[in-house]
């Protein structure tokens, strides 16, 4: 265990980070680790967290340059979170005009797939947000944050995860350790952090927000990808619909309640906005590995079809 926690903390290499950080983030939910007082859970623990904030931090350094200008009044601030469907990190990357227009059928479903992995942690993520809010808030505001934003997101969610699970994409669904990303695991990573940490809870619930606010727009472009490239309209119109439904519901619940506790503390937009962008900006990593894998890729098909064609590689 402990040659474990050394070395995440000395090595700069970025999937062997993630890779080994998620590690300790499952060590420390299945074990009496982090609430255990023996030395060497005293020890695990402060290599732990140490190593969980320092994420956290290089996280936030990156995006302060983009919350100078976020709005400190309710009304404009979610204006501004809804903006990021179509401004935020990622949003208008070019790799999601290439998989709605020109990858083909496994390219579209390796990247679905790596969609619906992260998925999971997110759904802890948002679940953890929402007993968090019952007690920050309301219940009543925890309720229905389940209810007006979780059920067309989940089920926006499913309708991909069947088709990439179990359904014509399965084959290219990744497993944890071979086709998982770091950069997939490194947005699991920040999700659990702020689930364990009592520090970021706006950051949190600003996160959460955030995906349920712009994910649309991103599984619309997937959904286009595998209507033109399986046959699956149908399905690609429904969740399109699931979507455009999400949007609504969720900005519909942060102006019933966020903008009432903005109004009394305009400091939380700031708070609210670090979760939002930090994901994002996640997202956007992960946008640029994508792209550089669709590249590969494609020059390893263009090398395939000139050996065909011509008799040599």
């Amino acid at each position: 265990m402990h040659n474990a926690l050394v070395s995440v903390k000395s090595h700069v290499n970025p999937h062997t980070f993630h890779i080994e950080l998620s590690a300790m983030h499952r060590v420390a939910s299945s074990s009496p680790l982090l609430t255990d007082k023996s030395e060497q859970s005293c020890a695990y623990r402060s290599m732990f967290f140490s190593t969980q904030q320092r994420y956290l931090d290089s996280l936030r350094s990156s995006i302060a340059p983009y919350t100078n200008h976020v709005p400190r009044d309710a009304g404009r601030f979610i204006e501004w979170m809804a903006s990021l469907a179509h401004i935020g990190p990622g949003q208008q990357h070019v790799v999601l005009e290439r998989i709605a227009h020109e990858a083909d059928f496994p390219q579209v479903s390796h990247f679905a797939a790596q969609q619906v992995s992260a998925a999971y942690k997110f759904n802890l993520c948002s679940d953890d947000a929402k007993n968090k809010i019952a007690l920050l808030i309301s219940p009543e505001a925890a309720g229905l944050f389940d209810i007006k934003g979780s059920h067309s997101f989940h089920s926006m969610k499913k309708l991909l995860s069947d088709f990439t699970i179990n359904g014509p994409a399965a084959k290219c669904f990744p497993k944890r350790g071979d086709g998982l990303r770091w950069e997939t695991v490194a947005l699991e990573n920040m999700e659990l952090a702020f689930m364990t940490s009592s520090k970021y809870v706006y950051q949190q619930v600003g996160s959460v927000m955030a995906e349920r606010v712009c994910t649309p727009l991103r599984i619309g472009k997937i959904m286009t990808g595998l209507a033109r490239t399986s046959g699956i309209g149908s399905l690609a119109k429904t969740i399109v619909n699931i979507g455009r439904r999400e949007n609504f519901l969720m900005l519909d619940w942060a102006k019933q309640f966020l903008g009432p506790l903005i109004e009394r503390n305009p400091a939380l937009c700031l708070y609210l906005a670090e979760g939002a962008l930090m994901r994002l900006l996640c997202v956007e990593r992960c946008m640029d590995r994508y792209d550089h894998e669709l590249d590969a890729s494609q020059v390893l098909m263009q090398n395939h079809r000139q050996m065909v064609i011509t008799g040599r590689p």
